[in-house]
């Protein structure tokens, strides 16, 4: 997550997650922002490992993806007290509409592949460990906190169970055959 393809790439990364992450550390606080980047970079490179093995990642675009899609978890868990939380889903929307839009355009300027899975891996990886991770939760919260703690098990569960799957897959998809062929 710290090597990237040339400046623009970092700078480009760098700004995202300011804008990102700041909203969200003010309040869900430092540690739960930091894992989910940490956490959305790692199922990235997860998915990006089976689904594009051939390809050598670059770049923090999976923490990146994993901010952006968490914000979807915290208007979840703190619906009742967020000031702006349409335009914040706004944002959020809009933002993963024009980077899709936006995916062409490297093989159009010939300038690599992109590692569409771990974007995707970390996109969806960060509702998940936002859910699991972020501490805070409206006070005014009609669904009950028994619920709303249900769900954060439940994705606390499905994220190990993803993570595990993922180094299940690798090692017996790609792994192993490379260890049975003669040499």
């Amino acid at each position: 997550m710290l090597l990237h393809s040339n400046a623009l790439h970092l700078a480009l990364n760098v700004v995202i997650q300011l804008v990102l992450a700041t909203p969200l550390e003010v309040e869900q606080g430092r540690i739960g922002v930091a894992t989910i980047y940490l956490g959305g970079g790692v199922c990235g490179a997860l998915g990006a490992s089976l689904l594009q093995p051939s390809l050598f990642l670059v770049g923090a675009s999976a923490g990146v993806y994993a901010l952006l899609t968490s914000h979807l978890a915290h208007l979840y868990l703190c619906h009742g007290e967020l000031r702006y939380a349409g335009w914040r889903l706004g944002a959020v929307l809009l933002l993963a509409s024009a980077d899709v839009a936006s995916l062409p355009i490297p093989a159009l300027l010939g300038c690599g592949r992109v590692g569409w899975a771990a974007h995707v891996a970390g996109a969806l990886a960060g509702p998940l460990l936002g859910l699991a991770v972020f501490p805070n939760q409206s006070k005014k919260d009609a669904r009950g906190r028994r619920f709303v703690r249900f769900v954060r098990l439940l994705s606390a569960i499905s994220v190990m169970l993803l993570v595990v799957g993922a180094i299940l897959g690798n090692i017996y998809l790609i792994a192993l055959p490379q260890l049975r062929k003669p040499s």
